[in-house]
């Protein structure tokens, strides 16, 4: 969270590769990489770990939210570029 409050996105990544390998299947450390994905990208491992999610509960409303979030920023870029 401090990483990301200074959006030091190169700090947030090396410290979720170390919390990543120490706790892989921990729910709060694939929603901090989906941000992190969501902030800096690629989009579509941020969307590919979201639809992840959603496969094992439809209902999370975190991951709805990031869904949403990412087709909107999605929709943005495509705006932007036309």
């Amino acid at each position: 969270d401090f990483a990301f409050s200074l959006q030091s996105y190169d700090l947030a990544r090396v410290l979720l590769v170390q919390w990543e390998s120490v706790e892989p299947e921990n729910y709060s450390v694939l929603q901090k990489r989906i941000e992190l994905e969501i902030a800096v990208g690629p989009l579509r491992e941020a969307q590919s770990r979201v639809a992840k999610i959603l496969m094992r509960n439809p209902g999370d409303s975190w991951a709805l939210a990031q869904k949403a979030a990412i087709l909107q920023t999605i929709k943005r870029m495509a705006a932007t570029n036309q």
